[in-house]
């Protein structure tokens, strides 16, 4: 055991000695440098961690002994899923304030964009305009990454591109990863050559530290790698700042590696430690025997070394202990002497304990902490070296931790709460309180401190009712986790009971002796309330209990005008003991009557109508007061209605000073109460004159008369104002007399006057009496009525002179129209009136407007000239005449009237009235082959026009052709006829009979025949066709006659032969007819249009015949 020991003693001095020796062969020597740390502020890191990393900076960056733009320059940015830049190279130059900042940095906590975060490094961070000293060859510019994952944008190619480009800068970049999260690929990429001289990999974050002394050495100082055997060339090695390049002996040459040489036999200069085989082409490999293995040069060989331990954990973990337990590959090439075990607290905290183990594969670690992460490291120990160590960690069994919370605090109880504690092994909890000092008193009172109440709950038990408790009192409590003997985490509150608080009074309403008062609820049941009134001005006090649930109280009796307080407790019971509340006042006055306004609105010399205002209160009646001012007082006293304001007293001393005095009778409960006095004084007038009115009118003259005032005067006097308000009063010129008159003179023409008249007894006035008049208006000259035309007159005039005329009103009318009125400018002399009737005599009347007045009237007379129409025929048809006329100049025409009747037989007269804005009309529904006589007149309102007459026929309708009827038989036969010439019916009409039935008629037909059945046999019947125009005109008649035949047997041949017979002859004779017929009609249209009379027997269905829009 002894020896195995010292063994390892002496492997720690010859590491310690190799490291020393490393060390002499490093070059320090202080350069400018520009530094920029890229902390990762991802999620996964933690604030805790990232605090650390902030700590590694701080102490890093201190060692530097200046700082400034000739020497050291920090920068610091953080990247998560965005990049921050949190200190600039050039911000900082005092040591504090830089550590400071560093402090200031906060934790981002999102993603991990690496690849943005490098962009952001090479495009600004490491860029003259953010302090950079990129432009001076003399200062070596480091970046250090400390990252503890992978990047989440390395896929974007942006890691690669900016790393690539940051090394073309001539930048340095140090990777550190921490963690087995971190990228071992994303490292080496970042890092600069040689990548194991700039790659960092460590556990956790508290392992950091370990870092800080080789990249200082290696940031700071220049190490010969050539010396130390840090290095990869075959042959010789040159040291360069910051690297080495390779070289080869006299005849050998570098391969494309740059680290390798060759020639004929490379053996030869023994780039083997131990066995050299040729390959050829100048190769060769190197090998080693039993036990050893190639080291990382390829060339030399080195011991095996022994084998790690595996499966490292704890097993039977307690609060405060545990067994380390682990396994061992066994192999015939090593002999495990021993192991050594060391565990330590994974926070830093307690020492290291140091184990070493013979035979067995478990160890008991004792005396630990509770709930505390231990970090255990083990290795194997040869008689000739150890083991690579194998690591883990364990926690030992936590106690329990619990949060207490005080509620629901009553005047005598609150609730305790508490949370399960957890941990291990929990046994139950112990719960103690006590009152604590007051924040006000210092204490909780005088004497020793208030016992500890203890008590113990079961592990499932989290809440209790602590009973007992003094009110207002601020109580703490704890609870305390068991397992068995030990203690978990303790939690604690503090609450104070409750108290009462004073109910909240306001006095609702007053009245005159009443007072209502209510207050709320205070926050605890009540037992009854303690409710006083105190009166403020009498110090008197009334005190009254009322139970629970009466929350208010109406005091009554009481003064108007009274200031009382309202004083209200509460009485509550809990845990059988009483408590009272704070008292809760409010304030509150009882009205007082106000006095009502009273003043005399008006006066005449026996009478005083008086008027006041309402009082604050309804009244019910009022008490008013009238008296002479004097020695010898005589109360004249009304009362009035409470709903009125006013009162009028009669049977006054004229030209007397009363006082008056009103005061308000108000009911309130069965009580009465005055108001106080409301008074004014005034004075009756003397008696003023009478019945004014104005006798006499002129152009700037009025003059008015009035009845003497009855009682004494000593005068009167008088004025005229304009009633507009406008221009100074005219003092009047009264005579006083019998019938007393006044005058005004030199008042503007057609104005309107106020004439004003009072009554004067010393410095007495009486009430003024007035009445309003104008004075006239002038009057124009030389009416003049000329230039008469059929349907104007021209008026002229002459303007009044020395007056200002706004405007003169001319009518004029004839014997039968209404008169008519026209309004021109006061500065026009004449007016044609238009739109009269043609030879009509007018009467006209010019009155000049003066100040709205008008004056008297001129008259004058004028005659229109006559005027005739001329009428012409323009188109006749067959039952309609259009006819036109010229049209009547003569504006205001009410009607055209329209006169026809046949010549044959004037008494039949049709007169149509047409509107005067037309010009043409036709006459219809007139007789087909009728001579008219047609006139037409233009009516006025009180006159026509001559009248215009002309004859014209209408045309005559073509006939029928002839009837010839065919399939003659016992029930029917068919009838034809031949069309009219030169014009179309619309339809044809046939009407049959017999002379025991009555007539049949068929309309509507379309065609030239028409087929009758269901006729009695051997029977004969009359049959006649009418054709219909498109108005409903008929033409003239035509008739014909058919027998049907007889059915009887026997002498059924020999009847019908004989009716053959006589069909034919009739059918000879239509056709003589037809033929005659149409002969006619050839003639007749050779001949040309003429008017042809009906014969006797043809209807006429009366409509205009379209048939002539054709022609």
């Amino acid at each position: 055991m002894r020896t195995a020991s010292s063994l390892l003693a002496v492997g720690i001095l010859l590491l310690v000695t190799a490291n020393d020796a490393a060390n002499e062969n490093v070059t320090c020597r202080p350069r400018p440098l520009d530094i920029v740390f890229m902390l990762d502020g991802s999620r996964s890191v933690r604030p805790k961690n990232f605090q650390t990393v902030k700590d590694y900076v701080k102490n890093f960056t201190d060692i530097f002994e200046a700082f400034g733009p000739n020497d050291m320059q920090v920068g610091v940015i953080q990247f998560g899923s965005g990049v921050r830049e949190e200190i600039l190279l050039n911000q900082f130059y005092d040591r504090h304030e830089l550590m400071e900042a560093i402090d200031n940095i906060r934790y981002m906590e999102t993603g991990t964009m690496t690849g943005l975060a490098l962009r952001k490094l090479v495009t600004e961070t490491l860029t003259v305009a953010h302090g950079a000293r990129v432009d001076n060859p003399i200062v070596h510019t480091v970046v250090v990454i400390i990252t503890d994952g992978k990047s989440q944008d390395y896929s974007r190619g942006g890691v690669t591109k900016w790393t690539k480009e940051a090394k073309a800068r001539g930048f340095e970049i140090f990777a550190i990863g921490i963690g087995r999260k971190a990228n071992r690929k994303e490292l080496l990429e970042m890092a600069s050559e040689p990548k194991e001289l700039h790659t960092f990999r460590v556990q956790n974050f508290n392992a950091i530290k370990r870092v800080d002394v080789n990249l200082k050495d290696r940031i700071l100082c220049d190490v010969d790698e050539c010396e130390i055997g840090n290095y990869t060339c075959e042959q010789l090695c040159h040291n360069t700042e910051g690297s080495y390049i390779c070289e080869c002996y006299d005849g050998f040459a570098l391969n494309d590696d740059q680290t390798t040489c060759y020639d004929a036999d490379p053996c030869l200069s023994n780039p083997c430690s131990h066995i050299c085989t040729v390959t050829g082409h100048g190769n060769f490999l190197c090998s080693c025997p039993l036990n050893m293995e190639l080291d990382g040069s390829g060339s030399h060989c080195r011991y095996l070394p022994p084998p790690t331990p595996t499966s490292l954990q704890a097993i039977h973990v307690t609060h405060t202990s545990a067994v380390a337990s682990w396994t061992v590959e066994s192999s015939k090439k090593f002999l495990v002497d021993h192991y050594l075990l060391m565990y330590t607290r994974s926070d830093g905290q307690g020492k290291i304990e140091l184990k070493e183990v013979y035979g067995n594969t478990t160890v008991d670690l004792v005396d630990l902490d509770p709930d505390v992460k231990y970090n255990v490291s083990l290795v194997v120990a040869t008689k000739n070296d150890v083991s690579v160590p194998s690591e883990g960690q364990f926690k030992t069994l936590a106690l329990g931790e619990t949060v207490v919370l005080l509620t629901q605090p009553t005047l005598t109880t609150m609730t305790a709460t508490w949370a399960p504690a957890g941990g291990d092994g929990l046994t139950g909890y112990e719960l103690s309180y006590r009152p604590v000092a007051d924040e006000d008193t210092g204490g909780v009172g005088v004497g020793p401190p208030p016992a500890l109440i203890v008590q113990n709950f079961g592990p499932d038990i989290h809440e209790t009712v602590l009973t007992g408790l003094e009110s207002d009192t601020m109580y703490s409590a704890r609870v305390v986790p068991m397992h068995g003997d030990l203690v978990g985490q303790v939690g604690t509150d503090e609450e104070r009971t409750d108290k009462l608080r004073p109910p909240e009074v306001v006095v609702a309403n007053t009245s005159l002796s009443t007072l209502h008062s209510k207050w709320g609820s205070i926050q605890y049941e009540v037992d009854d309330w303690e409710v006083s009134l105190l009166s403020k001005s009498t110090g008197d006090i009334t005190t009254v209990m009322t139970q629970t649930g009466t929350q208010e109280k109406l005091f009554k009796m009481l003064t108007p005008g009274t200031d009382y307080q309202v004083d209200v407790i509460g009485h509550v019971t809990e845990g059988g003991r009483r408590f009272s509340s704070p008292v809760g006042s409010a304030s509150g006055t009882t009205d007082a009557l106000t006095g009502p306004v009273v003043q005399v609105i008006d006066t005449t010399d026996t009478t005083a109508h008086v008027e006041w205002t309402d009082i604050n209160f309804p009244t019910d009646s009022w008490t008013v007061k009238i008296y002479p001012k004097g020695r010898n007082r005589r109360f004249e006293t009304l009362e009035v209605n409470g709903d009125e304001n006013s009162a009028v007293f009669e049977s006054l001393k004229p030209s007397t000073l009363y006082a008056v005095e009103v005061t308000a009778n108000v009911n309130e409960a069965g009580r009465v109460f005055v108001s106080p006095l409301g008074r004014t004084l005034d004075s009756t007038k003397p008696a003023a004159p009478r019945n004014i009115e104005v006798i006499n009118r002129e152009i700037s003259e009025l003059t008015a008369q009035f009845d003497p005032a009855s009682g004494d005067h000593t005068g009167y006097e008088g004025e005229c104002v304009k009633t507009d308000g406008t221009g100074e009063p005219v003092p009047g010129i009264i005579v006083d007399s019998e019938v007393p008159t006044i005058t005004c003179e030199d008042l503007n023409p057609a104005t309107l006057y106020d004439v004003r008249v009072r009554t004067l007894l010393g410095d007495l006035k009486s009430q003024i009496i007035a009445t309003s008049n104008k004075t006239l208006a002038p009057v124009a000259a030389d009416l003049l009525v000329t230039e008469a035309t059929t349907h104007s007159l021209l008026v002229d005039w002459h303007a009044p002179t020395n007056v200002s005329v706004d405007g003169y009103m001319v009518t004029y009318k004839c014997e039968a129209s209404e008169l008519e009125t026209r309004y021109v400018n006061g500065d026009t002399t004449s007016l044609v009136l238009t739109g009269l009737q043609p030879d009509t005599e007018y009467d006209v009347t010019l009155m000049a407007i003066v100040n709205e007045e008008v004056s008297v009237p001129m008259s004058a007379s004028g005659t229109t000239l006559e005027e005739e129409i001329e009428l012409q025929i323009d188109e006749v048809g067959y039952t309609d005449i259009e006819v036109s006329w010229t049209p009547s100049a003569v504006p205001h025409l009410d009607f055209y009237k329209l006169t026809s009747a046949p010549v044959r037989n004037p008494s039949m007269i049709t007169e149509v009235n047409v509107g005067a804005d037309d010009t043409s009309f036709t006459l219809t529904g007139l007789d087909t082959a009728t001579e008219y006589m047609i006139s037409v007149a233009a009516y006025y309102s009180a006159s026509n026009s001559g009248t215009s007459t002309k004859t014209a026929s209408t045309l005559a309708l073509p006939p029928i052709g002839p009837l010839n009827f065919t399939d003659v038989s016992d029930t029917g036969f068919i009838v034809h006829w031949l069309p009219p010439t030169n014009l179309k019916p619309t339809s044809y009409e046939v009407t049959y009979w017999n002379d025991d039935t009555d007539p049949i008629s068929v309309e509507g037909v379309r065609d030239l025949f028409l087929p009758i059945t269901d006729l009695n046999a051997a029977t004969e019947y009359n049959v006649s066709v009418i054709a219909i125009y498109f108005d409903s005109i008929a033409s003239n008649l035509i008739f014909g006659n058919e027998t049907t035949l007889n059915p009887i047997e026997g002498t059924c041949s020999c009847y019908n032969y004989m009716k053959s017979q006589e069909r034919l002859e009739r059918t000879l004779s239509q056709l003589v007819k037809q033929i005659e017929y149409l002969t006619f009609q050839v003639e007749k249209n050779a001949a040309g249009p003429q008017a042809i009379r009906p014969e006797q027997g043809i209807s006429l269905r009366k409509r205009r015949d379209p048939v002539t829009n054709e022609s």
